[in-house]
């Protein structure tokens, strides 16, 4: 399985529909399901009860929307903190100064302002 089969899994999961879940995927509905029946022939079971009217979850199928789920949550909060740092707007900045600097208060405060600007 990669991320997107997991994506295309997610939409039609709660859509419950293939053709919704690919408007909202913005691809067509042959990729889409060609993807599930890799998923589901990758896996060894049916993760979707399909009729000519109705899309259902099995069991397994509800199985892996919990997982599912995550694991995106987890590669897009990855990837969102990797562009972050390339943007220099994530990581660690170190600042060593004395206690007898006169300017401490000065120090705190700026450093506060940073904070808030920038959280992470």
């Amino acid at each position: 399985m990669d991320y997107r089969q997991l994506r295309y899994f997610i939409a039609v999961a709660e859509e419950l529909s293939f053709s919704r879940a690919a408007k909202r995927l913005h691809v067509s509905q042959p990729p889409l399901s060609t993807q599930i029946k890799a998923m589901e022939e990758e896996l060894g079971t049916r993760l979707l009860a399909r009729t000519r009217r109705a899309v259902e979850l099995t069991q397994a199928g509800q199985l892996l929307l919990e997982h599912a789920r995550r694991a995106v949550s987890e590669l897009d909060l990855a990837s969102e903190t990797v562009r972050r740092a390339a943007r220099g707007e994530a990581g660690m900045i170190r600042v060593g100064f004395t206690g007898s600097v006169p300017m401490l208060d000065m120090f705190a405060e700026l450093f506060r302002s940073f904070r808030a600007s920038y959280p992470r």
